[in-house]
């Protein structure tokens, strides 16, 4: 485990990622080790991606990074059997 500071610190680029934390920081990052070809992860507590955000501006960063990551983000405040679907949690359809 590496924080964002030593995740900007990295030499090599990792094949997979897991963020802990679904606010600006953690998609700042995944954005960019995920448009570098990582595999990014994004675990959130909060019921959506970027919870403590303006609604609207939330919204469009969400749209813009679902095609990067955000398919493969889950919640973990919700049941196990959620993940995010468009920035919000719902329930798995596999």
């Amino acid at each position: 485990m590496i924080t964002s500071t030593e995740a900007l610190n990295i030499t090599q680029i990792p094949s997979k990622m897991v963020i802990v934390g679904g606010g600006v920081i953690g998609l700042e990052l995944g954005s960019v080790f995920a448009r570098l070809g990582t595999s990014v992860d994004v675990v959130e507590y909060m019921d959506k991606i970027l919870p403590t955000m303006d609604a609207d501006a939330a919204r469009t960063m969400r749209l813009k990074n679902w095609n990067e990551f955000l398919p493969r983000s889950w919640c973990t405040k919700g049941e196990s059997n959620q993940i995010f679907h468009y920035g919000h949690c719902t329930e798995k359809r596999w």
